[in-house]
Parts: structure tokens; C-alpha cells; sequence
């Protein structure tokens, strides 16, 4: 069986001066983003998103969904709890130059359904509407520009927006060409239809909102059906809560390892 498991040990010096930073330039990171809506069937998508350069080459797409405190409609809220620093490493790295966009899932609905009191979750037979119009912007997207690369689209989530993005991996296998989902979870009897979709899972080992056991049923299921060359990985974070997503940005490769990630 192929298991890897990082235990990880952050470093609180580092964390604080990320947060004293993080809050400093929120604001002008975020003026610099563009708001969209997308209208499907009568509801209404709201969305910030990031544009790359044009210098003739296609461009990959990375989504980040929210957790289920910045819900609303504001169209802002969402880019917080670890988007900040995402975007930054987008902003300075033309490595990593990239259509970035952050949807914004309305009040009273989830990316994702899951019931975490259970011991294990359940993928739900039915798709949630928010999700169903999130899928259909992204091809609209896909198709509207043309330098996107279809092959190298990458999904991050966290909390709420971790379980949707393992739930959208597994109802549309194929469409990401890699995913990390941050202290989420997912029905670990699909995970077949993830064996050839790179993932690198983060969850706090302290954490009492989401179960970690969550996140390792899964990724024991994909090590085992996975072949090294897929490169899947583990994080527990060592004494972390809920909030793992403070500590992607501690993590040098992190966004080296995605942007590696493409469909054949």
C-alpha cells in the first residue's frame, strides 16, 4: 500500500507575522480583483476572478470555494481564510500566472451536501442547485476563453468549500486536473472515481468542527488505489484546529506541485 502521511508542526512565529501581513494587504489585493455574476435558470452566481497576462499562451484556472461563514452576496467576503495568500503567490509568481476565481455560494445553500455527525460521509444522490450553476459557469467560462486551459483546471477548497470540492471531483471525474481540499471530506467508497486525479489533502489533527478522520478515510482509500506517479499527499497538522488553511502559505511547493498537474 502506497500511504503517505506528513505530519507537519507549524511555526507560530511565522503564522503571526503571515496574519499581521495577510491584514494589511487584504484590501488592496482585493480592490485589484474583478466581480462578476452569472445568471443560470433564474438564480444568480456572484463572483471575483483574476484575468493573466495575454501574451499568447493558454493559461490554467484555479477555483476557490469558501467556507460556510462568507456565504452571502456581497461578493466579497469570500476572499478570506487563506484566498489572500493564494492570490498573492499568483500575483508574484508568472509561474503561476492564472485565471483565478472565487465564487460566492449563496445564504442557506452548500457546495456540497454532507452530514458530518455520521462516522463516515455519504455522497448524497443529489446535486446541489448552487453546485449544479457553479459547473455550468465554469465551461461557460472555458469556452468564452479560449486561452484557458481546459486540461489544467485546479480546485482548492476549504471547510464547506473542501467538502465541495471533493464532491465536485468525484460527480465530474476528469474536469480537474488536480484538487486540495482543506479540512473537508468525502465519501471514501468513490474514491475510485478519483484514481487518476492528483490530491493533496490538508486537515488539522486538533480539529473539532470537521473530523480529520474525514479526510484520512478518503486518502487511505486513494493511496491504495492511486500509483506513485499520481503524487497524492497527506498533511495533519500537528496540534492545528479548523483553521489549516493558515498554513498552505508555509508550504514552498505547494502551488508548484498544482500547476505541475495536467489531464493526458
Amino acid at each position: 500500500m502506497l500511504y503517505k502521511q506528513e505530519k507537519f508542526s507549524p511555526y507560530p512565529l511565522l503564522v503571526c507575522f503571515f496574519i499581521l501581513y495577510s491584514v494589511s494587504t487584504h484590501l488592496s489585493a482585493q480592490s485589484s480583483l474583478l466581480m462578476g455574476e452569472f445568471v443560470f435558470e433564474g438564480d444568480t452566481l456572484r463572483y471575483q476572478y483574476r484575468l493573466p497576462r495575454d501574451d499568447g499562451n493558454k493559461k490554467p484556472l484555479l477555483i476557490w470555494l469558501h467556507g460556510k461563514g462568507e456565504r452571502g452576496r456581497d461578493n466579497k467576503k469570500p476572499f478570506a481564510n487563506g484566498a489572500p495568500a493564494i492570490y498573492d503567490s499568483i500575483q508574484s509568481n508568472p509561474d503561476y500566472d492564472c485565471f483565478f476565481i472565487i465564487p460566492q455560494c449563496p445564504l442557506n445553500q452548500y457546495w456540497s451536501f454532507y452530514d458530518k455527525s455520521q462516522p463516515r460521509i455519504k455522497q448524497s444522490e443529489d446535486t446541489p442547485v448552487v453546485q449544479h450553476m457553479l459547473m455550468q459557469f465554469l465551461k461557460d467560462w472555458l469556452v468564452s476563453y479560449p486561452n484557458a486551459d481546459k486540461n489544467r483546471v485546479y480546485g482548492m477548497g476549504i471547510s464547506m468549500g473542501g467538502f465541495g470540492i471533493w464532491d465536485i471531483a468525484i460527480r465530474n471525474p476528469g474536469f480537474f486536473a488536480a484538487i486540495i481540499p482543506v479540512c473537508g471530506g468525502a465519501d471514501p467508497t468513490l474514491a475510485p472515481t478519483l484514481q487518476y486525479t492528483p490530491v493533496w489533502a490538508w486537515h488539522g489533527e486538533k480539529d473539532k468542527v470537521v473530523n480529520p478522520v474525514f479526510t484520512l478515510q478518503m486518502m487511505h482509500e486513494l493511496f491504495d488505489l492511486q500509483q506513485p506517479d499520481m503524487d497524492s499527499r497527506l498533511n495533519v497538522l500537528q496540534g492545528v484546529g479548523h483553521n489549516a488553511w493558515d498554513y498552505l502559505s508555509q508550504e514552498p511547493t505547494l502551488l508548484k506541485w498544482l500547476f505541475e498537474k495536467k489531464n493526458k
